[in-house]
């Protein structure tokens, strides 16, 4: 099951199960979400059975303040805050600044090293979000993704999934801020290509890119290995 059935989000989903050469990314390792906001206890129950002890919150100080995560002081699990957009403007201006603000968010060299160091080092399952789970969770989660080695045709859908899981929430918070541009809580195929082309362009892969914050190739290596099951009966 790749979207777990959580009361209290609705874009909380597993990275496992995607097409690699020989074999497929883990399940029950890594999990991208919306912000786990009011998380009734058997929401938290269920990430523990799950073994989701790692939470990484990618959103901005303010939005941290404003809206707490339900596992920021709960003893069951480690909580890490790392602000990915920090220096950026938070809201593109237009639709094609939207894919623009993702490649910026891998400049942010301090806070991709940071996030990816914490879920190298990891013990068990790692969940990271932003605020729905589409911008800063998506950017985080294509890394991850093409540095297991998943097509470039998994990587668009697992990005797209968030236009299901959140088009009713989508079309709240539209009702409720009209000001708010349809682009920004509307994901498009075209903004996660547009980040991919970019990204490839200027770093090759998603390794020689964690080369070039800091990770070290040892980590990597590890990092590789926990996102892939290999087994002789995939076939692609």
């Amino acid at each position: 099951m790749r979207r777990l059935p959580l009361r209290a989000t609705q874009n909380t989903r597993d990275l496992g199960g995607y097409p690699v050469p020989g074999g497929a990314t883990a399940w029950g390792r890594f999990f991208r979400s919306d912000a786990p906001i009011g998380l009734p206890p058997e929401d938290i129950e269920a990430l523990l059975h799950l073994g989701i002890t790692t939470h990484i919150d990618l959103r901005t100080l303010e939005e941290v303040q404003k809206w707490p995560s339900s596992v920021a002081e709960h003893p069951g699990f480690q909580y890490h805050h790392v602000d990915l957009c920090a220096s950026m403007q938070m809201m593109p201006d237009t639709e094609e600044g939207v894919a623009i603000s993702y490649f910026q968010m891998t400049e942010q060299r301090e806070a991709m090293a940071r996030i990816f160091r914490i879920i190298a080092k990891a013990e068990g399952g790692v969940l990271f979000h932003c605020a729905v789970g589409k911008d800063r969770t998506g950017v985080v989660a294509a890394i991850l993704l093409m540095l297991a080695g998943v097509p470039r045709q998994e990587l668009l859908a697992d990005y797209m999934l968030t236009a299901a899981y959140m088009r009713e929430p989508a079309r709240k918070l539209l009702e409720t801020d009209p000001d708010i541009p349809f682009f920004v809580v509307t994901p498009r195929i075209e903004y996660i290509e547009t980040f991919l082309n970019r990204f490839e362009a200027a770093y090759g892969t998603a390794e020689q890119f964690l080369k070039s914050v800091g990770i070290p190739a040892e980590e990597i290596r590890f990092l590789t290995q926990r996102l892939t099951v290999l087994t002789s009966t995939f076939r692609f």
